[in-house]
């Protein structure tokens, strides 16, 4: 399960079984969803060590941090309200309101709506490659869930949350 996690499900389903009936696709995500959101409200989920720290930090600097992500609209409710996210973040950007595009599509529509420069921070290929194929550098956070080779095209690397303002520093 968890080399699926960061796709998006119209993707994940394609590749994962692509030839299951599209209502049993459904019937699955539906199940898959109300598991993660119960989960989370039972405290079962977490934010990585530093994050918190980390975004006030980026945010105190005057940096508009955006939320995009690969997930549906409840999860993102959930996490939002579950980890307090609006004290950091300025906008949120999901792929299901984008009909399940690739982050990449997603990101060119809307990137000009920012008007300032760009970082993509991720721990899946979807999120290097939303940079890379944007002409925009990002950063691949090696403690999420992604696989090195992942990581090929990143611009800066992170073991850690606390990496990430010493690494744009230098970038």
């Amino acid at each position: 399960m968890q080399q699926w996690l960061g796709h998006n499900a119209k993707d994940m389903w394609e590749e994962f079984m692509p030839h299951l009936p599209a209502e049993e696709k459904l019937q699955a995500s539906e199940q898959i969803r109300r598991e993660m959101l119960l989960l989370l409200k039972n405290g079962q989920g977490r934010l990585y060590p530093g994050v918190k720290e980390t975004l006030g930090a980026l945010r105190l600097m005057g940096i508009k941090l955006v939320f995009f992500s690969n997930c549906r609209g409840s999860y993102k409710d959930a996490v939002r309200e579950i980890y307090g996210l609006d004290e950091f973040f300025h906008d949120y950007i999901i792929s299901e309101s984008y009909d399940f595009q690739p982050k990449h599509v997603i990101l060119k529509q809307v990137m000009d709506q920012y008007q300032r420069e760009i970082l993509v921070v991720g721990d899946r290929i979807h999120d290097v490659e939303a940079g890379f194929r944007n002409g925009l550098p990002s950063v691949a956070c090696r403690y999420g869930y992604g696989m090195p080779q992942e990581f090929v095209h990143a611009t800066g690397v992170i073991d850690h949350m606390e990496e990430l303002i010493p690494l744009l520093e230098n970038m």
